[in-house]
Order: C-alpha cells, then sequence, then structure tokens
C-alpha cells in the first residue's frame, strides 16, 4: 500500500484507537474500495482489527463520491454486536440497516 495514511492500517493505530473507546465501544474506520484497494481492507480486517478487537465485521456502502463509488468500512469491539429492537439513530441508519449488516461479514476469517 504505502503512502501517508498507511499508519492507519497497522495494529499500533487500532490498539490506540481501542485504548480511546469505553466499555463495549465500537470503533468504525473506512477501508477503502473492494475493487481498487482491496490490500487497504485485508490490512484494516486481518492485519489491524482483528488483532485488537475480538469481533470485527466489515460492511460496504455507495459513496458517489469515493473512487468506484463502493466502499467499505470495517467495525471492531470487544463487544458482541447486536441489533437492539427500536434502534433508531437516524433518517439513513436504524435498527433494520444495523440488522442487514451483520449477519454476513464481507470478510470472511
Amino acid at each position: 500500500m504505502g503512502g501517508p495514511a498507511e499508519g492507519l492500517f497497522q495494529e499500533e493505530f487500532y490498539r490506540n484507537l481501542k485504548e480511546a473507546l469505553r466499555p463495549g465501544g465500537i470503533a468504525v474506520t473506512q477501508s477503502g474500495s473492494p475493487f481498487y484497494q482491496p490490500r487497504a481492507l485485508e490490512m484494516a480486517y486481518r492485519g489491524g482489527m482483528r488483532s485488537v478487537f475480538r469481533n470485527v465485521r466489515v460492511y460496504t456502502a455507495f459513496i458517489p463520491t469515493y473512487p468506484s463509488g463502493f466502499w467499505s468500512f470495517t467495525m471492531g469491539s470487544d463487544a458482541e454486536f447486536s441489533s437492539p429492537k427500536g434502534v433508531r439513530v437516524g433518517r439513513y441508519f436504524n435498527g433494520d440497516i444495523m440488522r442487514g449488516l451483520l449477519p454476513s461479514p464481507a470478510v470472511r476469517a
């Protein structure tokens, strides 16, 4: 990968991020385009978050202003991911979206 952002995909970055979280907190980072930056996604998932957090998942979203429009995000936590009933975070993210994100991670261990 290389470049100035490489440090954001390293284990040390995720350890520092974990220290900043409250117990049960979830860290979410962008992890690049699965089409054009598969190594970034791999580094975020296996090289970083999986070595620091007990639970790690990848999800994707369409972001028209990003290269290819198809983008990945990696989230990690020591708590179990769940989607409590009645969760309404906002217009574009709610309990239904959360349930749709979690059943099948885009990257398998």
